[in-house]
């Protein structure tokens, strides 16, 4: 007895109905210059999208013209001109109307992500044998070098430039179209002005209609800058704060460019002369530059005499954080008044990503019970992490400690969008070494433990700096939704193998554990300066 499968035919309009419906999800994806899932990196979201791309292509005939038809957001001028032949291409010059480019500002390039070609058998054979007769030179700097190298080997990709020209060309070209009106410019390593920006082929897209993932505010950022790049940047998607203590600009960036932020930085701000967060907030101290900041109507403040707001607590009705998602701060102890601005669910409605530096061994200290800290001798750390003078608290003070411990315990248990907390060591008077050894304090273990498990909906826990894989141990036991974990500390300051050991004896009990990796930290000396280095010790699963 035969089977007959018999199949069904959609009709056409409703097979384009649905490739529209799939152009549609590619064309919003391909606009993106961060993926919205915190745990699938930048690149792989885009190779899903090149996958899907390929697949609905290769259905048909009639699919792969309706797909050409409707896909208009290019990616680094991944269509041909429309001078040449493009019947067989599935990005055609005529229909685009967005484009993303990508630009590295430290290597002063723009470049699109190509395949890695893999090395040859002659090559590697060649390589293996220069490897053999260097093989007597210092061995210790090889095998750290070689995990470095192998990081560099196993990328999936590798950057290829592409000139200035070259992109002017194609911008130029493109605004012929007369639908081209918007170009995402994803620059990366900022560091410096984004003076690059200028040198873009003019046209409604470059002038009117651009997008940038990062916008760096550092010491030598003026307001001129700033007015100059406002009339031309009409979305920022990251905000960095580099060294930059002017109050003026940081807040008139804000206020220009908050409708669309989504990342918020700070990098090395030790510290910062105005409760920076409270400000952005609108929950802070007025200053003389504030108070005429916030007299203009647009900021909804319902004051005629402007004098009298000066240093009284205010209420903008603006809340310059409200669509910040990823919050990270390096460089800059977080004191317990800013820790609550960031994760109050009114203030951050929508965070998702924390992460924060704050002093361990003061943390330490306040959590210990007093027999804890003569048996274990705990020192005390008057740095202004956490509790800080300048905010008119005792630095000692216990009982301001406890206070803001239980608040912050409450925030972070209410906290519902929450998705990864990121922890580091940090301290003006102990800079990143720790003076504790391996023993720790069980109290300080199991707070900081019950703590970060009580966040409803975290996912992913990182903490570095801290030679304590005894809190990940408590973290496991309490909280099983908890799946991905990350550790680091400077090498040279604990016995790695035992720090592994410990953390396979925690995979073995806790088979909820998705992922787990653990990595050390080393100077090395590059380009006259110093800089780290980041191996791996232990990976889970294993790469």
């Amino acid at each position: 007895m035969t089977t007959t499968v018999t199949s069904i035919t959609l009709p056409l309009y409703l097979q384009k109905f649905i490739i529209k419906l799939l152009c549609r999800h590619i064309n919003s994806n391909n606009k993106l210059i961060e993926p919205l899932n915190v745990f699938i990196d930048y690149r792989d979201n885009e190779d899903e999208i090149k996958r899907l791309i390929l697949t609905i292509a290769l259905v048909s005939k009639d699919w792969f013209k309706s797909l050409s038809n409707y896909l208009n957001v290019a990616v680094d001028f991944n269509f041909l001109e429309k001078e040449k032949d493009n019947q067989y291409t599935i990005f055609k010059e005529e229909n685009i109307k967005i484009l993303k480019i990508h630009y590295d500002h430290e290597k002063k390039y723009f470049y699109k992500m190509v395949p890695r070609i893999k090395k040859n058998l002659e090559e590697i054979e060649n390589n293996n044998n220069n490897n053999n007769n260097n093989k007597n030179n210092n061995e210790n700097n090889e095998n750290n070098n070689s995990l470095i190298d192998n990081e560099e080997e196993n990328k999936k990709y590798i950057e290829k430039e592409i000139s200035l020209e070259y992109v002017n060309k194609r911008i130029e070209n493109l605004s012929k179209n007369g639908i081209f009106k918007k170009l995402i410019f994803r620059n990366i390593n900022t560091h410096q002005n984004i003076e690059i920006i200028d040198q873009l082929f003019e046209c409604e897209a470059t002038d009117e209609g651009l997008q940038v993932l990062e916008f760096e505010l550092n010491e030598d950022t003026t307001m001129e800058r700033i007015n100059h790049y406002k009339k031309k940047i009409k979305k920022v998607f990251s905000i960095i704060i580099n060294e930059c203590l002017n109050e003026e600009l940081i807040v008139d960036v804000f206020k220009n460019w908050s409708k669309d932020l989504n990342q918020f930085y700070i990098i090395s701000c030790s510290i910062t002369p105005f409760p920076i967060f409270q400000i952005l907030a609108g929950i802070g101290k007025i200053t003389s530059f504030t108070s005429d900041f916030l007299n203009d109507s647009s900021n909804s403040i319902n004051n005629n005499n402007n004098n009298s707001l000066i240093n009284k607590p205010y209420k903008t009705g603006r809340n310059y954080l409200s669509n910040i998602q990823f919050f990270e701060i390096y460089g800059m102890e977080i004191t317990f008044e800013e820790l609550e601005v960031l994760i109050t669910p009114t203030i951050t409605p929508k965070l998702r990503h924390l992460s924060i530096n704050m002093c361990f061994e003061k943390l330490m200290y306040f959590l210990a019970t007093e027999e804890e800290r003569v048996k274990l001798n705990i020192p005390k750390c008057n740095c202004c992490s956490l509790l800080n003078e300048q905010f008119g608290y005792d630095p000692q003070d216990q009982k301001d400690f406890d206070t803001h411990w239980e608040i912050i315990s409450n925030l972070f248990k209410n906290n519902r969008t929450l998705n990864t907390l990121d922890l580091g060591h940090e301290c003006t008077d102990a800079g990143e070494l720790m003076s504790w050894t391996d023993t720790f304090p069980t109290s300080f273990i199991e707070r900081v433990g019950a703590l970060v498990s009580s966040i409803p909906n975290l996912s992913r826990f990182i903490m570095m700096g801290a030679n304590c894989p005894q809190i990940f141990h408590e973290i496991a036991k309490q909280n099983k939704s908890i799946v991905h974990f990350e550790s680091g500390i400077l090498s040279g300051l604990t016995d790695h193998s035992n720090y592994a050991l410990s953390l396979e004896t925690l995979i073995e009990n806790n088979p909820h554990i998705e992922s787990f990796n653990f990595s050390k930290f080393c100077f090395s000396l590059e380009n006259g300066g110093y800089a780290y280095k980041k191996i791996s010790v232990f990976n889970f699963p294993k790469k």
